[in-house]
C-alpha cells in the first residue's frame, strides 16, 4: 500500500520518496554545490560554510532579514534568508513532541517558516537574478512539497534548471513535479531532457534514471497498481 495516494498519510510517504529519491539523482549538486551558483553549496550555506561556528538558525534567519531590510534588492540575502528559514523550519520539526512526520511538519511554528520562505522566494525570483541560487530553489522544491504547492514547485524545478541546466538531476526533479502538477507535456519534455543528459555520464546512468523515473511515473499516473505490486507494464503482460 506504499504508493496509495488516497490518505494524507499516504501522500506525504510518497512525496518523501519523491524528495528522496530527487536528492539521490541530482541533490548532491545542490548539497554541495557542484555546478551551482550557491558557493559552497546547501550544506555550507546552512551551517556556515564549514568554519565550526555556532550561530543558531534564528540567528542566522535575523541575519539575512536585517541585509534585506537595509537593501530590499539583494537577491543574494533574500537567498540566505530562504535558506535559513528552511534549515530553521527542519529545526523546529525535529523539536516537534508529535507521534508522526506528518503531525510535525504541520505544527504552526515550523508551517510559519515554510510560509515564510514561500514569501522570500516570491521576492527573489521577483528579482530576475542573473545567475539562480541553486541551493534556494533546491530548498523551496521540499517547501513546496510540504505546502502541497505542485505548481509553486514546478516553477522552483524550472529554476533549478535554469541553475544546472547541464545537469540531469533538476530534469528529474522538474520531471516528477509536473506530473504531480498535471503537466504533462512539461514532464515529457524534462523526462526527455534528464535521460539526454544522463546518457552524455553513461548508458547505465541513462537507464538508472530512465528506471526511477518510469517507477515515479507509475506511482503517480497508476498508484492503485503500484500499491498492489502489479509490475505488468514492466513485463508487458
Amino acid at each position: 500500500m506504499l504508493f496509495d495516494l488516497r490518505g494524507r498519510g499516504r501522500r506525504r510517504t510518497i512525496q518523501v520518496i519523491y524528495l528522496t529519491l530527487a536528492i539521490l539523482m541530482g541533490g548532491g549538486l545542490i548539497l554541495f554545490g557542484i555546478g551551482g551558483a550557491t558557493s559552497g553549496g546547501l550544506v555550507d550555506a546552512i551551517t556556515g560554510g564549514g568554519g565550526g561556528g555556532t550561530t543558531s538558525f534564528e540567528d542566522r534567519v535575523e541575519e539575512a532579514r536585517e541585509k534585506v531590510a537595509a537593501n530590499p534588492q539583494d537577491a543574494d540575502a533574500l537567498a540566505s534568508l530562504i535558506l535559513a528559514r528552511w534549515a530553521l523550519a527542519q529545526q523546529e520539526a525535529s523539536e516537534q513532541d508529535a507521534e508522526t512526520a506528518e503531525e510535525a511538519w504541520a505544527a504552526p511554528e515550523v508551517r510559519e517558516q515554510l510560509n515564510l520562505a514561500d514569501r522570500a522566494w516570491q521576492r527573489y525570483v521577483a528579482l530576475d537574478p542573473a545567475e539562480i541560487n541553486a541551493g534556494a530553489a533546491g530548498a523551496m522544491l521540499q517547501v513546496y512539497s510540504l505546502l502541497e504547492a505542485p505548481e509553486k514547485a514546478v516553477r522552483a524545478a524550472e529554476a533549478l534548471t535554469e541553475a544546472q541546466p547541464n545537469s540531469y538531476g533538476p530534469y528529474t526533479q522538474l520531471f516528477q513535479v509536473a506530473l504531480q502538477a498535471g503537466q504533462d507535456r512539461k514532464a515529457q519534455l524534462a523526462y526527455d531532457r534528464a535521460l539526454e543528459l544522463a546518457a552524455q555520464d553513461s548508458k547505465q546512468t541513462r537507464d538508472t534514471v530512465k528506471s526511477q523515473m518510469d517507477a515515479v511515473r507509475q506511482a503517480i499516473e497508476n498508484p492503485g497498481a503500484a500499491a498492489s505490486g502489479d509490475d505488468s507494464s514492466a513485463t508487458g503482460e
